[in-house]
């Protein structure tokens, strides 16, 4: 009998509006698995899909051995009707989440007993104890408390690369005389910035 709480884990994050197919799907990948499993390995996958599944000639056995990823995705694509990328993506979620349900021990002889290129669908990347997590690198120098947030040269240091040669921006007096501050009064008619002469 199909373990009811994988079941309702599987539907919150599988989008698949039959249950049936999820439930077929699961069996498949369960009864795949099985062929290359251990006793210990077989028992716990029992406990995810019950042992009908596991035993039956017609989802199970030596014909499923040669079977790779591949063509499980391309019979996963075939129940449910979806395209090759996204049957990919609902056998690993499956996958994962299957092996989510097994303890640490199970997973860990699952994961031993697979042929290698199994291991990524079953081993979540994120699922790494605490101890075996490498330690974050320690900058003191760029921590937003140091006014300094992470880049390699902040803003507020940047150094200005220049502009061009009689740009405002290069002059150390922008405007100079003609600016209103330092203005010495009206400037000759067509010698202004709205004509374009000096």
């Amino acid at each position: 009998m199909m373990n009811d709480d994988l079941l309702a884990q599987l539907s919150t994050r599988v989008p698949l509006a039959d249950r049936g197919q999820l439930v077929r799907i699961v069996e498949r990948i369960a009864a795949t698995m099985a062929t290359w499993a251990s006793p210990a390995s077989h028992a716990a996958l029992k406990t995810l899909v019950g042992e009908a599944p596991l035993r039956d000639p017609s989802s199970s056995g030596a014909s499923l051995r040669s079977i790779g990823l591949e063509a499980l995705y391309d019979a996963v694509a075939d129940e449910t009707s979806t395209s090759r990328g996204t049957a990919r993506e609902l056998t690993q979620t499956v996958a994962l989440m299957m092996a989510h349900a097994l303890d640490p021990q199970a997973r860990a002889r699952l994961v031993h007993d697979l042929p290698r290129e199994w291991a990524p669908l079953i081993e979540d990347p994120h699922d790494v104890p605490a101890d075996h997590r490498p330690a974050p690198p320690v900058d003191r120098g760029h921590t937003l408390a140091a006014g300094r947030p992470g880049a390699t040269t902040p803003l507020s240091d940047a150094a200005f690369a220049g502009g061009q040669s009689d740009s405002v921006a290069s002059s150390d007096d922008p405007g100079g005389a003609r600016k209103l501050s330092g203005g010495e009064g009206p400037t000759p008619h067509g010698r202004d910035l709205a004509t374009g002469r000096r």
